[in-house]
């Protein structure tokens, strides 16, 4: 229900729709003196492979000739499911491989991407082709496989290729842009014999040489991201951005599902995690692999590093122990996670800083289990991917840290050693330790040795821009999200009438009560005092003044009216924060409305329902 269609029938003197606009009124002062972070509106394409049955070779890809046959592995993929193997039957002039069809745009990039392991081949290849005249092609020596050999015909040209090892499997990749010629195109993979591909003849009857295939994808992007499996469809997934705003640039944040939030007002914060996406520049154990920058991140950039456990009798962690903590504050550490192959994963506290406990979470339901002096949280943020948070109480001062562990269950105890298969793992971006007890938006030091700072926002309105004067009838309206009431409980206001001192407002605020409240203060003295029992985060409230006439309302229900209050003297009108910083809303506000009459507290429960 907009404020513009209830009651009351005056019309505000300011109304500041957050939710709808998407901008400041043109009378606002705003103000943040560094970047900030947020869910923006915006959507990227966060995983894409446009092959189809990218695991099963015996059903879309079809045989060249009769120069190949393939059958079901008895061995398995990188993932543990079956691979396919593929045998060179007997002589002939066509090469032995298996294609599929794809319809190339023209003039295009694209990253072609394939998992291979030996058999008895020295030599695997593959290709994309246009047509006859245009095509690339990449062949892997089995006993030298550091990188891959690329040949271009025609007009097609070969940008980059890569290889990396997972145990005995290559996943090579290959990026290459078409020309204007893409009549009959194929995908390909094959058996070489290092030299040309299509002058690879089988000697014998049959010679029976063989390589492992697995995990085909291609990619309308310039590298290779993390594999996505396909069937009888092509996988194609958008997620929304976590949009970078420069400074003095406000931020409206939005859900996943692209449902406006409002504004965001938020206090400064020091991310003190270094590398917060460089998983390289930490500490890890001997027995974990990190694979940089394999998957596009939720900001909509190919950061995302794929952490990877290779044993089944291991401890598998990242670590970064050189914060400075002090004993008795609480911390939060947050990470972005996403199931590679491996469900579950786990944060906690170092024993210096923090022995009782951990958070485990699972990246499939989305579920966590909290134990000891550990508590978190899991938030979806689009495409699989999830905001994992840890928080504790230092039991220390100390240079310590947090750890990211492989579990094999949300039961799993703190420390645990897990069975790892050395391909399954998570893909993890943007980690985070701050003090206070929940995550405030992303300060990313990305792949930087130094502790980065947010400023706070600073949002306001002199009220004599808007004709309003010091002292007069108002009634204030505020919709928006405080987060959790009993986090920082008496310290987040969500906007404020004030005269720039301490001595006089009217406040719509998370109360000492851990419950959204209403609160009038003139010349130093309390006059009203309401707390609306709200105990969880969105809220709408409202509170009106005049001389001995004070109401309050929130979320549909009216307080009791106080007949013994006075108006303030107020020249300023502070959304989501104060004169003084560290009292910032840290969360979002959809509307502001301010009237130049006190209404009634029927028309504030009308205005808050």
């Amino acid at each position: 229900m907009s404020y513009s269609n209830s009651f009351p029938t005056q019309r505000p003197t300011l109304n500041l729709d957050f939710a709808n606009s998407g901008k400041l009124d043109s009378r606002l002062s705003y103000s943040r003196s560094s970047t900030g972070t947020a869910l923006s509106s915006e959507r990227h394409l966060s995983s894409e492979n446009l092959l189809l049955q990218s695991q099963n070779f015996g059903t879309t890809w079809n045989v060249n000739a009769t120069v190949a046959s393939r059958s079901a592995s008895s061995g398995t993929g990188p993932d543990g499911s079956d691979s396919w193997l593929q045998t060179a039957a007997t002589s002939g002039s066509i090469w032995p491989s298996f294609n599929q069809s794809f319809g190339f745009k023209a003039s295009t990039q694209y990253t072609y991407s394939i998992y291979l392991k030996a058999g008895t081949a020295t030599h695997a290849w593959f290709a994309a082709r246009g047509n006859a005249g245009n095509a690339v092609t990449g062949t892997l020596n089995f006993s030298s496989p550091g990188s891959i050999a690329t040949t271009s015909v025609g007009g097609w040209t070969v940008n980059s290729s890569s290889v990396t090892a997972h145990g005995d499997w290559y996943r090579i990749s290959i990026t290459f842009t078409t020309n204007s010629t893409v009549s009959s195109p194929f995908v390909y993979v094959g058996l070489s014999d290092g030299t040309v591909p299509a002058s690879y003849y089988p000697s014998g009857t049959p010679n029976g040489e063989t390589v492992y295939v697995w995990g085909a994808q291609l990619e309308e992007r310039g590298s290779a991201t993390a594999y996505n499996s396909t069937t009888t469809q092509i996988h194609r997934e958008y997620a929304p951005t976590l949009k970078t705003s420069a400074a003095n640039e406000p931020r409206f944040e939005y859900t996943t599902d692209g449902e406006s939030e409002g504004l965001l007002i938020e206090a400064s914060a020091t991310n003190l995690q270094r590398y917060g996406s460089d998983f390289a520049s930490w500490s890890y154990g001997s027995a974990i692999n990190r694979y940089s920058n394999q998957a596009i991140a939720p900001n909509g950039m190919l950061e995302a590093d794929l952490l990877v456990g290779t044993d089944a009798t291991s401890l598998h962690y990242f670590l970064d122990a050189v914060i400075n903590f002090t004993a008795g504050l609480k911390y939060t550490m947050s990470v972005y996670f996403k199931d590679a192959g491996q469900r579950y994963v786990q944060l906690s506290a170092l024993t210096t800083l923090q022995g009782s406990g951990a958070v485990n979470f699972d990246l499939q339901s989305g579920t966590l289990s909290a134990s000891g002096a550990h508590t978190g949280t899991l938030e979806s943020v689009g495409n699989g991917w999830y905001r994992a948070t840890a928080t504790i109480t230092a039991a220390a001062t100390v240079t310590s840290g947090f750890a990211i562990q492989s579990i094999d269950s949300l039961s799993s105890s703190r420390s645990s050693t897990s069975v790892c298969d050395g391909y399954s793992g998570w893909l993890a971006w943007g980690a985070q330790i701050e003090t206070g007890s929940s995550a405030s938006s992303l300060v990313d030091t990305g792949t930087g040795s130094s502790q980065l700072t947010r400023s706070a926002d600073s949002c306001s309105v002199a009220l004599s821009d808007i004709g309003i004067t010091r002292g007069q009838d108002v009634t204030l309206v505020v919709e928006g999200d405080y987060g959790d009431p009993a986090i920082n409980n008496n310290n987040r206001i969500a906007a404020n009438l004030q005269d720039g001192i301490n001595a006089n407002y009217v406040f719509i605020y998370n109360g000492s009560s851990n419950a959204g409240t209403g609160y009038v203060r003139n010349d130093a003295a309390d006059q009203a005092y309401f707390s609306s029992g709200i105990t969880s985060g969105a809220f709408k409230s409202a509170i009106s003044a005049k001389n001995n006439l004070i109401n309050y309302a929130a979320n549909g229900t009216a307080g009791t009216t106080d007949t013994a209050g006075s108006v303030p003297l107020f020249t300023v009108l502070r959304i989501g924060g104060y004169s003084s910083s560290g009292v910032e809303l840290n969360g979002n506000l959809k509307r502001v409305s301010l009237f130049g009459q006190a209404l009634s507290s029927t028309e504030l429960a009308a205005l808050t329902s």
